[in-house]
């Protein structure tokens, strides 16, 4: 008498697919919470503008002598060409 092998009984393709459909969203399901983990570990951004630069200026004669007794009607400030608004002035007396 000859013996016989027993193989294990193959899936069909609806179990197969449905197994793989689990298994895709299994992962699914695992790579999002895994990136709320991420999201949840950064650190707060903050982001801010400013409208207010600050111009330091020394301004000297052919001597090398300061000249201190300028005012703001005495300088221009320009960007891209274009002339800004001085809207404070002081002197560092």
């Amino acid at each position: 008498m000859r013996a016989r092998r027993c193989l294990p009984a193959r899936p069909s393709g609806g179990a197969w697919l449905l197994g793989l459909a689990v298994v895709a969203a299994m992962a699914a399901s695992l790579a999002q919470a895994s990136r709320g983990e991420a999201k949840a570990e950064q650190q707060p951004v903050f982001r801010a503008e400013t409208d207010l630069v600050t111009v330091g200026v020394t301004v000297r004669d052919r001597a090398g002598t300061p000249i201190t007794d300028l005012s703001q009607a005495d300088f221009t400030v320009t960007e891209d060409g274009r002339a800004q608004a001085v809207t404070y002035f002081a002197r560092g007396d």
